[in-house]
């Protein structure tokens, strides 16, 4: 079995004694639940549903994650004795992190979660995970061992869980007993669903495949028997192919388990995907356990909604990260599944320094969806790439007409992308990526939608974007955000590099008449305060209405991650006015990108500061799950704000730069450390 090298159980385990309830009652608040996925499927544990990579119900705007019912929201009890819910004297004994488990625990390391029961005569395990290896798979395993004082009696379990069936997104076809399926493992069963509703004209309804081995009422550990195991699974696919053929697999791997007498069979080659997966990329502190806990922890719910790494899995699109990961994006709640700004300005940088595959295949759903971005350019009358605000499955704009400024002002979002590019090529020079899977095209055509967006203005001598919403959301509808300014800037020069990396012959492809746009474009500056007003109009000083109150991090974001050449003055103005105008109400991620602009600065004490504010009031216990605010409201799980935590430990405390021609490095430990270490995988 494969293992994860050079690390210690105890920073990675997250246990408790209970489960997070809701106030004043004893009803599960599954918000603040863990969850496991793949990629492929996630689901919040003890939830009776399971979300799929792309499946998506609902119109233009409403367009939210098709909720598939699941089988494996599992609560056991043993019949005529009381569960004993505590600390347990046994090893926990899955074989890469060992510990003495208490009775609920999320492990990272081996992408699951636990359940322990002691009653009088037995110890169960009730195992939950999303297979990393056949990544169609949802799987239960219950683990029943007899205790050595125990008689030998039959002991019967009783198992309590919701039925598959057709929900408010996806209606079933009749439910049948799979025949096809060889050597199944006990009854199986299978049908196909479709959603109801398509979130576009360019789409069609969707399908999804199900085969299943369904869980009993009860099972008994016969008299005499001192240990026995029960595997139960779920496989679901669009393809049906895809579907059954993983449903096969785990069917033939418990078939070997009986004849080798070797129940781990399935289980170990999960373990192992994610093994090499934490052996490729991931961050380790030492001296302090808690703030390891939540890297690894953090780390984990991104990649449980990112694709497997296993390479033995079949290429199929990836539809992009949302604000509260694979796991959640209900109709309604954590902004429905949809993609934003968030996946490539929080969650893809340390994804790109860790897992620069899976970076790529991230920038995939981009390339997937050009065709709708060059139709919402063309709708505006310009020219190029224009992406939308939120996209779901077809890349059509799907922000709902509660947002109308958000939908229509919020254009950063191309700069955004257009950055992810250019750190994609800094990070790998994938010069293959650029000629022959559209790379070039994609980054060529975000800096045409710049070239053509700006107006001239005669009288200033300069390029103006006009009409915008900034990232700092309170301001609606404003002229020349500087962030939206120097984005756009940097994608047209990016695109002249990326011409000329690709073919000489394209070099005038980005010619100077767009160079000419992007160099003259207008940037905002406060020559007698020295500092970088967030738009044209504002002032920090100008407290009638709130109207100097920023949302969230935006000016800042000009040294880090814009890399904006300014002087120290500037740049320390900048970074203490707006933190002092940025409402403590706002998310999370914001309070990172402080703390890695102070590190650059060399001002240790205020870094820590941010960093600490970066997450101490944004996670909730025992699950290490965030939310979007302070005040426990917006997206759980909120993987946007772990995103900035984890570039604050990478491109803050470990000072890592990524340059077209270059990598710079100069790190220093975060606050009660005694060593940082970044694991950057490179395939040979």
């Amino acid at each position: 079995m494969a293992v994860v090298h050079g690390v210690a159980a105890s920073t990675w385990m997250l246990e408790a004694e209970s489960l997070p309830k809701k106030d004043g009652s004893e009803e599960l608040n599954l918000r603040y639940m863990a969850s496991v996925g793949n990629g492929h499927i996630a689901t919040v544990v003890y939830s009776p549903t399971v979300y799929m990579n792309g499946l998506y119900n609902g119109p233009q705007g409403w367009s939210h994650r098709a909720a598939i019912h699941s089988q494996h929201d599992l609560t056991l009890s043993v019949a005529g004795e009381t569960n004993r819910n505590h600390a347990l004297d046994i090893p926990y004994f899955l074989g890469l992190c060992i510990t003495q488990p208490k009775h609920y625990l999320l492990d990272p390391c081996l992408g699951m979660f636990v359940t322990t029961i002691e009653t009088t005569s037995v110890v169960i395990k009730h195992r939950t995970y999303a297979h990393q290896h056949y990544t169609q798979l949802l799987v239960t395993e219950i683990v029943v061992d007899r205790k050595q004082d125990a008689e030998a009696a039959v002991v019967t379990v009783n198992l309590t869980r919701s039925e598959i069936g057709s929900t408010v997104d996806l209606v079933l076809d009749n439910i049948t007993e799979s025949e096809e399926v060889e050597r199944c493992p006990s009854r199986c069963f299978q049908t196909r669903g479709q959603t109801f509703t398509t979130e576009s004209p360019r789409a069609q309804i969707s399908q999804v495949f199900l085969y299943w081995t369904r869980i009993p009422d009860v099972i008994t550990l016969d008299a005499g028997t001192k240990s026995n195991k029960w595997t139960y699974f779920t496989s679901m696919d669009a393809n049906e192919q895809r579907a059954k053929t993983a449903f096969q697999s785990a069917a033939l791997r418990l078939f070997e388990a009986s004849e080798r007498n070797d129940p781990d069979i399935l289980l170990n080659s999960h373990l192992s995907a994610w093994a090499d997966k934490w052996n490729q990329g991931r961050v380790d502190v030492s001296g302090n356990d808690v703030l390891s806990r939540l890297i690894h922890s953090s780390l984990y719910y991104i990649l449980s909604s990112l694709p497997s790494t296993d390479p033995n899995q079949p290429n199929e699109q990836f539809y992009g990260l949302s604000p509260g990961g694979l796991a959640n994006g209900a109709n309604g709640t954590d902004y429905q599944g949809h993609v934003f700004w968030d996946m490539e300005t929080w969650m893809y940088p340390p994804i790109l320094m860790l897992f620069p595959g899976l970076a790529k295949d991230m920038l995939s759903y981009r390339i997937h969806g050009m065709d709708p971005a060059y139709d919402r350019a063309r709708s505006g009358g310009y020219d190029g790439l224009r992406y939308p605000w939120e996209s779901a499955y077809t890349g059509d704009e799907q922000t709902p007409d509660i947002c109308v400024p958000c939908r229509e002002n919020q254009q950063h979002i191309t700069g955004d992308i257009a950055l992810a590019a250019r750190q994609y090529i800094s990070a790998t020079r994938d010069v293959e990526w650029l000629r022959k899977q559209n790379g070039y095209t994609f980054i060529r055509d975000m800096a045409k939608f710049w070239k053509s967006r700006p107006t001239w203005n005669q009288q200033k001598q300069a390029y103006e974007i006009n009409g915008v919403m900034p990232p700092d959301e309170y301001a609606k509808y404003i002229n020349n955000s500087i962030y939206t300014n120097i984005g756009a800037r940097n994608s047209i020069h990016f695109a002249r590099y990326a011409a000329c990396l690709t073919d000489t012959d394209k070099f005038n492809e980005v010619g100077a008449d767009w160079l000419n746009v992007a160099d003259n474009l207008y940037i905002p500056f406060d020559d007698s305060r020295k500092y970088h007003p967030e738009y044209e109009g504002y002032d920090y000083t100008n407290t009638v209405n709130d109207s100097h109150i920023v949302k969230q991090a935006d000016v800042i974001m000009l040294g880090f991650p814009l890399m904006l050449e300014m002087d120290e003055e500037v740049r320390r103005n900048d970074l203490m006015i707006y933190e002092n105008v940025t409402d403590l109400g706002g998310p999370a991620m914001t309070w990172s990108m402080f703390s890695i602009n102070w590190l650059e600065l060399d001002e240790k004490d205020k870094a820590d500061q941010m960093f600490d504010q970066s997450h101490a009031l944004y996670t909730r216990e025992p699950f290490n799950v965030w939310t979007e605010a302070r005040a426990e409201i917006g997206a759980v799980n909120f993987i946007t704000g772990m995103g900035g935590f984890l570039q604050a430990l990478i491109f803050g405390y470990g000072g890592t730069r990524l340059h077209p021609e270059k990598l710079d490095f100069d790190p220093k430990l975060p606050r009660n450390t005694t060593s940082l270490l970044s694991t950057y995988y490179r395939p040979r």
